[in-house]
C-alpha cells in the first residue's frame, strides 16, 4: 500500500462501491432514476451539498452518481452539467482542483437522470504566502530582526489564502501554534535570540496538504555591518527576452545573489547584485549604508574603510560616519560618496569576476579596525569610454576575452577570439540575462528576418537567440564599440552579377559532370551535396545560401564572427575559402529545394549551381584568345567550356561585341568573384 498513490486507492474504493451496486437486483420494468451524487474522494464534506479541498495541480475531486439500477447502463444515461469532466467511469465526474474558487463561486456539478436534478458544490482552496511583520524580509521564507527592538517583542505571521475568507482562515493549522490574533494571523514571542520556524498548513493527508514555512531570525549583531553600497559606474543593460534594457542599480545590496556571471539568469534586474564598469585609468567612486547592530551610548564620529586590490592597485575608500546614541539596532547609518586613493590602471581591460571590498570601522582606541563585512562585486574595466549601450553579456564576452590586453589591436584580437571559440553545435555565448545560447541562423533556413536577427539588441533579446550575418557581424562591432574602438562593417555581395545570383557557402559539392541546361550553371540542385563545412556560432550546420554576407573589417583585416574566420588580409583569400560556388533562384517555382539535414534542421540549395564565375564581355573587334589569355588559357578553352554553351550554341565566332562571357573561377583564384566593400555597422 506504501507505493500506490492517494488517486489510485481513491479509485479503487470507487471500484469496490460499484462492485457492491452491481450486485443489486436489476428493476428491468422501471426507468432508471438518479439516486444519490456525492464526492467520492478529494474533497472533505462542509456543509449541505458543499464540499471543500485544497488546490492541486493534477488530482481532481472525483464526483459520484448513485443510480437506480446502479449499473453501466443507467450511468450512460446521466445527463451531466455545470463543472467537471468525464471521469474513469461513466458515473463519475473529475472536478479541477488546479486553480481556487471564490467562496461566491464554487464549482458545482449538476447530474440528471429522469428527475430530479441533484448536484453538489466543490470549493478549491489555496494557501498562497506567508507573511511577517519583522523588519527584515530575508528571502524566500526567512524574515529576521533584532532582539529588543521589535514592537511587543512579537512577530506577527499572517496567512494569505484564496480566496480570502473566515471559512478557509479556520482551516489552517499553526504549528508550533502561537497566540491568536486576527482570523487569519498568529503571534510568536521573539524576545530573545533564535530562530523559530512556524509552518502554516491547509488541507489534509487525504486530499493533499498545503504547507508553508515562515522563519523566523532573531539575532543581536555587534557594531556597524555594510548593508548596501552605491558607485558610480557606467550603467550596464541587462539583456534577455525579458530584461532587455533594464537598467542594473549599481548598487550591492545585502541578501542579492552575487553578481558572478550565469547566476542571475532568469531573475528580474533588480533582484541582482549590479555589474560594475568604468573604463580604464578612472577613479572608482562610492557611498554606503551601514547598518547599527549594537548601540552606542554616545553620539560618536566612526572612521570607516573600504579596501580593495584591484591588478595589484591596493585601494582604500576612507570616510568618517556620525553614529549617533539614537540609532538603534537595524538603523542605518550612510556613507557619503568619497573617491578611491588611486585609479584603476591605465589602459588596461580587466574582468574581475569576484572583485572583494572589505568594509572596516575603528574601534574605540582609535587603533583597531574591526571588520564591518564585506561586499563582492562583477567589475569590468574597458580600454577606453565606451561609445555605445553597456549591454550585460556583450561587456562580459569582450572583457573576459580581452582581459589584460592593453591596445585596440590586441583587444580586436581577443574579443575575436572568443567568437571563434564558440562555433559549433553544442557551443554559443549563452546570454546572461535569460540563458539563452545565441546561434548563427539557429533554425536554418527558417530563421527569422529582420532587426531582431540582425541587430545587436535583437539577437540579445529575441527568443531563439537566433542572428543573421549582419546581426553578428553589429554585434562584434558593438563589443568593440564598448572599449571605444571603431571598426566597419565588410559586406560581399552579388550585386555585379545577374538578378537572382546567390552564393553557396562550404562545404558544398558540385556531384559528376551535372546536367543542369541553363548556363552558366552546369549543376541541378538535385546534383548538389552539402555538407559539414563552415561551422557557425553554436551551430555546425547553419543556413549555407546567401545573396550577401557581412563581417567587420579592422584595421585592414577581415574578422567573420558568424563563422569565426580570420582575421583575413587577402579578400580574395577570404573569398575563395568561404565560398563553394554560385547558383541561381531562377523563377517562380523553379527557385530552390528545400531539404532537412539529419540534425532536424531545414535549409535550402538553389536549382542551379556551378562552383562559380566570372563575366566579361565581348570587345569590339576582338577574339576570344584576347579575352582567354590574361588566364593563361586559348580561345578555344573560352568557346568549349560549359558555361559558355549559350554563346556557342548561337553559332557566331567570334561573338558579337558586348556578348557576356562567362570565366571559370578556377581559372583566376585570386580574383574577387563577389563584389566587396565596407560601410559604418
Amino acid at each position: 500500500m506504501g507505493n500506490r498513490s492517494a488517486r489510485q486507492q481513491a479509485l479503487d474504493d470507487i471500484e469496490a462501491q460499484d462492485n457492491m451496486s452491481l450486485e443489486e437486483p436489476v428493476l428491468q420494468c422501471l426507468p432508471p432514476v438518479l439516486t444519490d451524487l456525492e464526492v467520492a474522494s478529494g474533497a472533505l464534506f462542509w456543509q449541505g451539498d458543499r464540499w471543500w479541498t485544497t488546490q492541486h495541480p493534477t488530482l481532481p475531486a472525483v464526483v459520484m452518481a448513485r443510480t437506480r439500477p446502479d449499473n453501466a447502463g443507467a450511468w450512460a444515461a446521466i445527463a451531466w452539467d455545470g463543472d467537471g469532466a468525464p471521469g474513469v467511469r461513466s458515473h463519475l465526474r473529475d472536478v479541477s482542483r488546479q486553480t481556487a474558487t471564490l467562496i461566491a463561486a464554487p464549482r458545482i456539478v449538476g447530474a440528471t437522470l429522469n428527475a430530479p436534478r441533484l448536484q453538489q458544490r466543490v470549493d478549491v482552496w489555496n494557501l498562497v504566502q506567508l507573511d511577517c511583520d519583522l523588519p527584515v524580509h530575508v528571502g524566500g521564507t526567512t524574515w529576521k530582526g533584532h532582539a529588543g527592538h521589535i514592537a511587543g517583542d512579537v512577530a506577527t505571521i499572517t496567512a494569505t489564502t484564496n480566496p480570502q475568507h473566515a471559512d478557509v482562515w479556520a482551516r489552517l493549522r499553526w504549528q508550533p501554534a502561537g497566540t491568536p490574533g486576527q482570523p487569519n494571523q498568529q503571534r510568536h514571542a521573539v524576545a530573545t535570540a533564535g530562530d523559530r520556524v512556524v509552518d502554516v498548513v491547509l488541507g489534509t493527508p487525504a486530499i493533499g496538504e498545503i504547507r508553508l514555512q515562515a522563519t523566523l531570525h532573531i539575532c543581536e549583531w555587534p557594531r556597524l555591518q555594510v548593508a548596501w553600497a552605491e558607485f558610480d559606474s557606467q550603467v550596464v543593460l541587462n539583456d534577455g527576452a525579458t530584461h532587455i534594457d533594464d537598467a542594473f542599480d549599481r548598487r550591492w545590496q545585502e541578501g542579492r545573489p552575487e553578481a558572478r556571471p550565469g547566476i542571475q539568469a532568469g531573475r528580474a534586474t533588480d533582484q541582482v547584485q549590479s555589474p560594475l564598469c568604468w573604463p580604464a585609468g578612472a577613479t572608482m567612486r562610492l557611498r554606503a549604508g551601514l547598518r547599527v547592530t549594537r548601540r552606542t551610548t554616545d553620539d560618536e564620529t566612526v572612521q570607516v574603510e573600504a579596501r580593495a586590490t584591484i591588478d595589484g592597485v591596493a585601494m582604500t575608500w576612507t570616510a568618517t560616519v556620525q553614529v549617533p546614541a539614537s540609532a538603534g539596532v537595524g538603523d542605518e547609518v550612510q556613507v557619503a560618496q568619497v573617491a578611491a586613493s588611486a585609479a584603476l590602471p591605465a589602459s588596461k581591460v580587466q574582468c574581475v569576476d569576484a572583485m572583494r571590498i572589505d568594509w572596516f570601522m575603528q574601534d574605540a582606541d582609535a587603533a583597531t579596525w574591526v571588520a564591518c563585512g564585506h561586499t563582492t562585486h562583477q567589475l569590468y574595466v574597458t580600454l577606453a569610454a565606451p561609445t555605445d549601450d553597456l549591454y550585460w553579456t556583450l561587456l562580459d564576452i569582450s572583457c573576459r576575452a580581452a582581459h589584460g590586453r592593453t591596445t585596440a589591436d590586441t583587444v580586436v584580437d581577443g574579443t575575436f577570439n572568443a567568437f571563434r571559440g564558440q562555433i559549433g553545435d553544442g557551443r554559443g555565448f549563452r546570454r546572461l540575462g535569460d540563458g539563452v545560447t545565441m546561434r548563427y541562423y539557429g533554425e536554418g533556413a527558417n530563421t527569422a528576418q529582420g532587426v531582431e536577427v540582425q541587430s545587436p539588441r535583437g539577437i540579445l533579446s529575441n527568443g531563439t537567440g537566433s542572428g543573421r550575418c549582419g546581426g553578428w557581424a553589429r554585434l562584434m562591432a558593438h563589443t568593440m564599440a564598448l572599449h571605444g574602438i571603431d571598426v566597419l562593417l565588410y559586406t560581399m555581395d552579388c550585386s555585379a552579377l545577374a538578378a537572382n545570383t546567390i552564393l553557396h557557402v562550404r562545404n558544398f559539392t558540385h556531384d559528376g559532370a551535372g546536367t543542369c541546361t541553363t548556363p552558366p550553371y552546369t549543376h541541378k540542385g538535385s546534383e548538389c551535396t552539402k555538407l559539414d563545412g563552415l561551422p557557425g556560432q553554436g551551430k555546425t550546420n547553419p543556413q549555407f545560401l546567401f545573396g550577401d554576407h557581412a563581417a567587420v573589417y579592422y584595421n585592414n583585416r577581415i574578422y567573420d564572427p558568424s563563422y569565426g574566420v580570420g582575421p583575413e588580409a587577402d579578400p580574395a583569400r577570404y573569398e575563395r575559402n568561404a565560398i563553394a560556388g554560385l547558383g541561381s533562384l531562377g523563377t517562380a517555382g523553379n527557385r530552390a529545394t528545400f531539404f532537412t539535414l539529419a540534425d532536424g534542421t531545414e535549409q535550402v540549395k538553389a536549382n542551379r549551381c556551378c562552383e562559380g564565375f566570372f563575366v566579361e564581355a565581348m570587345p569590339a573587334a576582338g577574339t576570344l584568345d584576347q579575352v582567354a589569355l590574361p588566364f593563361g588559357r586559348a580561345g578555344a578553352d573560352l568557346w568549349n567550356h560549359p558555361y559558355n554553351r549559350r554563346t556557342r550554341a548561337a553559332g557566331m565566332n567570334p561573338p558579337p561585341a558586348g556578348t557576356t562571357l562567362y570565366i571559370p573561377r578556377s581559372w583566376a583564384p585570386n580574383r574577387l568573384m563577389l563584389t566587396h566593400g565596407t560601410r559604418p555597422p
